[in-house]
């Protein structure tokens, strides 16, 4: 079973999964079984406090770290204060102010709900689909995973995907196992069934044909892009 998870996203309204969802009921039409996990709807009517302070502290339009700074940092200038991310995980360290630390709390009080929730789901892997609001959510989430069941494997999708900054943080940094890049269809198809028939999976970024590099490296891999929409 694979869990598909949308973490918080930006706005104060409980928007429908339409992404994850899709994903779910493509997978169910080759059979493969799978459960789509609205965290952003459940934070909204739970925790509607953490919510409005997430989009505060990460939902706004994006920052840029210079990318000469001598912080061990990649510079991923699509997500909003991506100090205090890299702060949160143990990256760098600055001292934190009270409100700071008060959310900080908080936040890491629902990412340790969340995860022990999806530990419970017995999930053989766990996919994140991000946007720029919602990846830092997402990846303190995999990073919490991690720490409860390191055999788990974790992937991400989504538009902020697709920046190859983030891309390389999520792998370098061991938060995600795999990338999928572009169209998440046929990508996930391909991730799911090579999961399901061999536990060694030579490959960790996945990319649509439409979108893929000209060069491939070696632990990529690329799949065809979706050409009939009916």
């Amino acid at each position: 079973m694979i869990g598909l998870v949308i973490c918080p996203c930006k706005g104060r309204a409980p928007y429908p999964p339409l992404a994850i969802a899709s994903l779910k009921s493509w997978l169910s039409k080759h059979g493969i079984k799978s459960k789509a996990i609205d965290l952003n709807k459940t934070l909204y009517f739970e925790n509607p406090m953490l919510y409005d302070s997430l989009n505060d502290v990460f939902g706004r339009p994006s920052t840029h770290i210079h990318n000469l700074s001598n912080e061990p940092v990649f510079n991923i200038d699509t997500i909003y204060n991506a100090r205090l991310l890299f702060n949160i995980l143990g990256i760098i360290s600055f001292e934190l102010d009270s409100k700071q630390r008060a959310f900080v709390l908080e936040l890491q009080k629902q990412i340790k709900k969340d995860a022990e929730n999806l530990i419970k789901g017995g999930f053989s892997a766990v996919g994140f689909s991000c946007y720029v609001s919602n990846i830092p959510y997402s990846i303190l989430l995999a990073s919490e995973l991690r720490n409860l069941n390191p055999s788990i494997r974790l992937f991400f999708g989504g538009p902020s995907v697709s920046y190859k900054p983030i891309r390389d943080f999520l792998l370098s940094y061991h938060i995600g196992d795999y990338v999928l890049v572009g169209e998440g269809e046929e990508a996930i198809l391909k991730f799911a069934t090579d999961l399901h028939k061999n536990n060694q999976i030579d490959y960790n970024a996945i990319y649509s044909s439409n979108i893929a590099p000209n060069e491939l490296a070696s632990n990529e891999t690329i799949v065809n892009a979706i050409v009939d929409l009916d």
